[in-house]
C-alpha cells in the first residue's frame, strides 16, 4: 500500500522514493480519476457540456502529491526534480509559437516559426521519454546528494523515516555499532519518524543481531 505513503508525503519534495511507491501511486491516481470520470459521464451525461467537473477536481487534488513523488523518484535516480519544470517551459514556448503563427500566418517568417515549433514539440516528447525512463529505472543503491535510499536499508527503518536520516548521511553510525544504532533509532522516535512499536521492533532486531555475535 505504498500509494498511501505518497499521499502522506503529499508536500514533501525532498528525499527519495522508490519505483514501487511511485508507480503504485500513479496507477491508483489514474484509476480513481478514470472511475470518477466514468461515473460522472454515465450519471450526469445529459447535464455535462463536454467537461467532467468532479473528475477535474479529483485530478487537481492529486497534482501536488503526484509532483512531490515524481520529484523524489527523480532524486532516487540522482536527477533534479526540476526537470519537470522544463516540460512546462517547453509547453509555454510551444503555445507562444502557436499564438505567433496565428498572427504571422501570411508573413514570410511563418515557415520558420513552423519549423521551430516542430523542433520544440519533438524536444518536449524527447524530454518526456527521458523522464519516463528515469522514473522506471532502479534508484541508486547508496546515498546520493538527495539523501539515503528509500528502502531504509541503513537502519532498516520504515520508508517514511528515511527523510529524517537523510539530512546527514555522513553522520550515520556504522552498521556494526549496535549502541549508536539504538541511539539513532531513539532520535527518530523522538522526531516522530518512528512509532513506539516500530522502535521496539527495530531494537529487538538489533539486540538479536548483537546476541548472535556474542
Amino acid at each position: 500500500m505504498l500509494w498511501l505513503l505518497a499521499l502522506k508525503r503529499f508536500a514533501q519534495f525532498s528525499g527519495r522514493s522508490g519505483r514501487a511507491e511511485f508507480w503504485q501511486f500513479v496507477i491508483a491516481y489514474a484509476a480513481v480519476v478514470s472511475l470518477v470520470a466514468a461515473y460522472e459521464v454515465n450519471t450526469y451525461a445529459y447535464q455535462l457540456s463536454g467537461d467532467a467537473p468532479l473528475a477535474l477536481l479529483v485530478l487537481m487534488m492529486g497534482m501536488l502529491p503526484f509532483y512531490a513523488v515524481t520529484f523524489r523518484r527523480l532524486h532516487d535516480r540522482g536527477r533534479s526534480g526540476w526537470l519537470i519544470g522544463a516540460i512546462w517551459l517547453l509547453n509555454a514556448i510551444w503555445f507562444g509559437l502557436y499564438d505567433s503563427r496565428e498572427l504571422t500566418r501570411d508573413w514570410a517568417i511563418d515557415p520558420a516559426l513552423t519549423i521551430v515549433a516542430g523542433i520544440e514539440a519533438w524536444a518536449t516528447l524527447a524530454l518526456i521519454g527521458f523522464l519516463v525512463l528515469q522514473v522506471s529505472l532502479p534508484g541508486h543503491g547508496s546515498a546520493n546528494r538527495f539523501g539515503l535510499p528509500d528502502d531504509g536499508s541503513t537502519l532498516n527503518v520504515p520508508r517514511y523515516a528515511t527523510g529524517a536520516v537523510a539530512q546527514a548521511p555522513s553522520s550515520m553510525p556504522p552498521r556494526g555499532d549496535p549502541l549508536d544504532m539504538l541511539e539513532r533509532l531513539a532520535g527518530l522516535r523522538d522526531q516522530g519518524a518512528l512509532s513506539d512499536a516500530e522502535f521496539d521492533a527495530q531494537k529487538v532486531a538489533i539486540l538479536s543481531r548483537l546476541g548472535a555475535r556474542l
